[in-house]
């Protein structure tokens, strides 16, 4: 996502976000080695509020496997720091982009949480882009197949964030609705 990395010597990156991924030094801010790859659980605290970050207490502690991390240029595009010898950005967020630095299916509940989050996000934002699509359409069949097909995703994004728990649940019931409708 971002500008380059250490990674490999001196690597290109895409350059969608302004900043560098930096390889930990091993040393701590007393100069106190440190084993790298940070490897286990830690906290972070969520320098923003997000809708990714719902039902997530701050400092939650996630599983992180790594030995880079990144340095954004703009401070705006941090969601979460963890501190490892020092701070560094382990979540960034920019319009539709949500990153971390962390593995979420290796974190427990609050690892099952954040992809819950991630799955209602994702369904509210693409139920309402196909109701919007589906409103400017002329054709009835095409128009009212999408609304409906716009308005279940919206629907199953709002269960999703509302009770993450269901979230198996209602996709499945949504997953069926839709093939049985679409025939």
């Amino acid at each position: 996502l971002f500008e380059g990395s250490d990674e490999h010597g001196e690597t290109e990156g895409f350059g969608f976000l302004p900043g560098h991924a930096r390889r930990f030094s091993g040393k701590d801010s007393q100069g106190r080695r440190l084993k790298v790859p940070h490897m286990g659980w830690n906290g972070v605290k969520q320098t923003r509020a997000h809708p990714m970050w719902g039902g997530i207490a701050d400092d939650e502690r996630f599983y992180f496997v790594h030995s880079y991390f990144v340095q954004p240029v703009d401070a705006a595009l941090t969601a979460g720091e963890t501190s490892y010898g020092a701070a560094f950005t382990s979540a960034i967020a920019r319009d539709n982009i949500f990153a971390v630095q962390f593995h979420p299916e290796k974190s427990a509940h609050a690892g099952l949480r954040l992809l819950a989050n991630f799955i209602g996000w994702m369904s509210l934002v693409v139920g309402i882009l196909l109701f919007i699509r589906g409103v400017g359409l002329s054709n009835t069949d095409d128009r009212g197949s999408i609304l409906l097909t716009g308005i279940m995703f919206a629907v199953l994004g709002v269960v999703v964030i509302s009770w993450p728990w269901a979230a198996m649940e209602g996709l499945t019931l949504f997953m069926g609705a839709f093939c049985i409708l679409r025939g």
